[in-house]
């Protein structure tokens, strides 16, 4: 035995003689010339090594310099485009006992500024076609399978990557640095990579940091405790926001292609979103949760964005499980919280056939809790709403012109007080909302909404309930909901998302009038019921004044049992014949149609145990002007016919002295003087009230 031992032993000297006596025979020159030559005959790029490398044999390995592949002979990287590289200096050792049994066994590969150039390949000239040859169906790919070269160590220094995506958009990795060990089957292979990142559309700079332990199977492949963090320092992420950081931990199958993710995560500034699941590759589905748990204004204010947000819990927390199959998502089991308010719901989104259904539920949500005080901008959709009404702003709030009774010229559209105005031709029904030609590539919804409560500009609405359904045409049938300070709302909605079109019809119910001037205005100067009826309400457009000018349909409006509790508002000098002004009104009713912004009220009417009010109008959307005539009839005292008629922002009330001088010539003689006084002090006195009655 000690003999075959000591013919092994010698053999083996023998061998580790030959192969020194052999390496320092080699001709590194030759080698060189033939690995260069190789490579370029494979690739169809140049190898270029410059000096002769250094052949050692403890450790087995090589040493060389400066060397390029894909690089013109100037220097430049291939015109043709694709991949070229350009290292300073390298080394590689083996280990030479693996060689022996046929494993490649790397010990370290180790290079030196290597820079890294990728750019899109340039089309070649298009060879003439050739009529296609007969072949055999190929074999299906076989499953990937790691290479059985094993690296102990793979070291880069001062290396760069530059990846160009297209002309004037580039990605680069300058100072990048690199230690990768254990690349090998079955082995845990440990990654400790740093650089510095430069985009050029969008701008974006910042240092990646990226650590990491895997495992590389025959079958799978296996990743733990994989970090990524990136710190920006300017650009499109600016540098107020602070360090990004990802975790990953995950199992790749290879022969059935499929992904366990145990965990996926991005946190910054205080927000986390976190991701778990299978995913089949194949089928490109995916099962799992997704949970988001945020600070919605901390990371807005990092990232630049000012959000109209007053300072309070600042929370944003959201799960659900997810759902993908190819193009559809589902998430069946919302549950979230924003602030205090509670999200409920599940929503299913087809993004091949353009669909989004589901429901989702709000708790009590206070806008004036959560939203800064101040003004609205006027390119915000509640800045064209508020953009409105402003006419109905003016009317209450900008000092009107009173004139002194004097013959008032006639409105170009009012008739006399026996008869109404024409009324505008009234529009045809909400038209059926139908898939039609303006509705391509607009999604179809079908969403029930709801939310327990709503309180905005210290208004409260609760139990708000809506059906969306529709594709481009789409209907809220009904939309419904109840005022905290009393009254309903039950209205049918149509939007045509292509046309800009818009149609409202139902009812609001039993106002209380009182309670809802308390919350909006801090006061209650007027009681009553109040109650509206809208006939198909259309308008179109999208600006406030093209709604207005195409505003049509018809409606009524009353109100019930007008108290009033503040006589301030009534007009101070009413004359003496009047007696004290009236506090209380039985109904006021005020009909009317609209046809392209022009708005007919005919005949409105008010009725109180001492005096009533007939009259018609009209006011003028796209003009932003009116005109309005009644006759008030005051008990033992006379029939007053006014008029109001001007710009919004420059009311003025007056008598409508012909029709006065008509009554007139209708009294006796010996009571002309009388009566005469007594109207004109009763017109001064209707003016009054007229303005009291539009704001003043």
């Amino acid at each position: 035995m000690k003999r075959v031992l000591l013919v092994l032993l010698a053999l083996i000297v023998l061998g580790a003689i030959g192969a020194t006596v052999a390496i320092m025979r080699l001709d590194a020159k030759d080698i060189r010339d033939q690995v260069a030559g190789a490579v370029s005959s494979a690739t169809g790029k140049a190898l270029v090594i410059q000096g002769i490398p250094e052949i050692s044999l403890m450790p087995l390995g090589v040493k060389f310099g400066a060397a390029t592949w894909g690089v013109s002979p100037d220097g430049t990287p291939d015109p043709a485009g694709g991949i070229s590289v350009a290292v300073k200096s390298g080394r590689v050792s083996v280990q030479l006992l693996p060689l022996l049994s046929g494993r490649v066994l790397v010990d370290e590969v180790r290079l030196d500024s290597p820079d890294v150039q990728i750019r899109p390949e340039k089309d070649a000239s298009p060879a003439k076609a050739e009529p296609p040859k007969a072949t055999a169906p190929k074999a299906a790919p076989e499953p990937l399978i790691p290479p059985q070269v094993e690296v102990n160590r793979l070291s880069l220094t001062n290396a760069s990557i530059s990846v160009e995506i297209s002309p004037g958009q580039t990605v680069r990795l300058s100072k990048l640095a690199m230690e990768l060990d254990n690349l090998r089957v079955g082995a845990e292979m440990r990654l400790d990579l740093s650089t510095n990142l430069a985009v050029s559309e969008p701008a974006l700079e910042g240092a990646l940091a990226l650590k990491a332990k895997a495992r590389l199977q025959t079958q799978n492949y296996e990743l733990r405790d994989v970090t990524l963090r990136f710190t920006p320092g300017k650009g499109v992420v600016p540098a107020a926001v602070g360090a990004v950081d990802m975790a990953l931990q995950a199992t790749y199958e290879i022969s059935s292609a499929k992904l366990n993710l145990a965990l996926l995560s991005l946190a910054v500034q205080g927000s986390k979103v976190e991701l778990a699941g299978d995913a089949d590759v194949n089928t490109q589905a995916f099962n799992g949760r997704f949970k988001v748990d945020s600070a919605p204004r901390k990371l807005a204010q990092a990232l630049g964005v000012s959000l109209p947000f007053k300072k309070g819990l600042d929370s944003f927390k959201l799960q659900s499980s997810l759902a993908v199959a190819g193009r559809a998502i589902n998430l069946d089991s919302i549950q979230g919280m924003l602030d205090a308010t509670s999200i409920d719901g599940k929503v299913a989104v087809d993004l091949g056939r353009m669909h989004v259904a589901g429901n989702l539920k709000l708790g009590a949500l206070n806008l004036d809790a959560l939203m800064a005080s101040a003004p609205l901008p006027s390119a915000s959709p509640l800045g064209e709403l508020a953009a409105l009404i402003s006419p109905a702003q003016a009317l209450a709030a900008t000092p009107q012109k009173a004139k002194s009774p004097q013959p008032a010229p006639k409105a170009p559209a009012a008739a006399p007080a026996s008869k109404a105005p024409a009324a505008a031709a009234a529009p045809k029904a909400a038209p059926k909302v139908q898939n039609a030609p303006s509705a391509a590539g607009l999604p179809y919804v079908d969403m029930d909404l709801a939310c327990a409560s709503l309180t905005v500009s210290k208004l409260q609405f609760k139990d708000i309930r809506a059906k969306v359904r529709g594709q481009g045409l789409y209907r809220i049938e009904p939309l419904t909901l109840s005022l905290g300070s009393g009254g309903t709302v039950n209205l049918n909605l149509g939007v045509d998302a292509a046309a800009m079109r818009y149609t409202a019809a139902g009812k609001v119910s039993n106002v209380a009038v009182g309670p809802l001037l308390q919350a909006m205005q801090g006061k209650r100067p007027v009681e009553g019921t109040a109650n509206l009826d809208l006939d198909t309400i259309a308008c179109a457009g999208t600006a406030p004044k093209a709604i207005q000018a195409s505003l049509s349909g018809k409606g009524l409006l009353t109100v019930r049992g007008i108290v009033l509790n503040d006589v301030s508002i009534l007009p101070k000098d009413a004359p003496a014949g009047l007696g004290k002004p009236p506090t209380h009104f039985e109904q006021l009713t005020v009909p009317f149609t609209a046809a392209a912004g022009i708005v007919n009220l005919a005949p409105v009417t008010l009725s109180s145990p001492t005096a009533n009010l007939k009259g018609q109008g009209q006011v003028r959307l796209p003009q932003e002007n009116m005109d309005f005539t009644a006759d008030i009839s005051l008990l033992k005292i006379a029939t007053i016919p006014v008029q109001v008629s001007g710009p919004f922002t420059s009311l003025s009330y007056g008598l409508d002295g012909k029709r006065a001088l008509q009554m007139l010539t209708q009294v006796p003689g010996a009571a002309v003087e009388s009566v005469g006084q007594k109207a004109g002090d009763a017109a001064r006195g209707a003016k009054g009230a007229l303005k009291g009655l539009f704001g003043q």
